[in-house]
């Protein structure tokens, strides 16, 4: 698949800027923010990554593989 599922997360760049809530808006708005609307993925936070390791230990029964209970 090519280009993203949805654009939820571009259009909550938007309507979260500065320049929107102002209502300074036309059609150059996305051109002269291009920077601020098109900015990299961020990366998830360690308390994300720290979850998503006890979710997958949890499932796997709480032990590492190899490891004695």
């Amino acid at each position: 698949m090519v280009g993203p599922h949805t654009n939820v997360e571009f259009l909550q760049r938007i309507v979260t800027s500065e320049p929107f809530a102002t209502g300074d808006l036309d059609t150059g708005f996305i051109e002269r923010h291009h920077d601020a609307l098109f900015a990299p993925a961020k990366k998830p936070f360690k308390e994300a990554l720290a979850l998503a390791c006890a979710a997958l230990l949890t499932r796997e029964g709480g032990t590492a593989h190899g490891a004695s209970p």
